[in-house]
């Protein structure tokens, strides 16, 4: 993830031995480094790292969704500390398993979630974070090609790669309430 003028990583490093523990490392380095800059190494924050957890830039620093306590949770980097808090839908429970990362737009949180559905298909939920509850903005039909989702300006857009290499791109729409 890329914040200000810092790219950041979290990484699982390779075990050598099949029996040791997973670890994992953040670290940051300035974009416009030069030959004597290297990576600075990170805190990891209380999470369970061993689920699905990512990375992304947010106000300026760097946030995490991921599990904490057994909940979905977003960590936040603060003055070289990250501070963790619980997060949930206002409809409902988040599943942590379901969170698929999250983006800043027009300096507001967004973050993604998968919703299954009961035929097999999934959709994908955009949901603003206010006050540690996740209001959902908008939602698509998870495409079956590879694709990403961000934010340009105050607009959500879909990335799609189609035939032959070719992306796709469309704007999302705002949910009705």
């Amino acid at each position: 993830a890329v914040s200000g003028d810092t790219l950041g990583a979290l990484v699982r490093v390779r075990r050598t031995d099949p029996r040791a523990p997973e670890r994992f490392w953040f670290g940051t380095i300035p974009c416009e480094s030069s030959a004597a800059d290297g990576w600075r190494e990170g805190p990891l924050p209380a999470f369970d790292l061993s689920e699905q957890t990512h990375l992304f830039a947010r106000a300026g620093t760097f946030a995490l969704t991921g599990m904490a306590d057994g909940g979905a949770a977003l960590a936040i980097l603060r003055d070289a500390s990250w501070s963790v808090e619980r997060i949930a839908r206002i409809d409902g429970a988040l599943a942590p398993r379901a969170l698929l990362g999250g983006f800043e737009l027009d300096k507001r949180t967004v973050l993604v979630d998968r919703v299954s559905l009961d035929a097999g298909s999934g959709v994908i939920r955009l949901g603003l974070l206010r006050d540690h509850a996740v209001q959902p903005w908008a939602e698509f039909a998870e495409p079956a090609r590879p694709w990403s989702v961000g934010g340009i300006g105050t607009q959500a857009l879909v990335l799609e790669i189609g035939d032959q290499a070719r992306a796709m791109v469309r704007a999302l729409p705002f949910l009705r309430s």
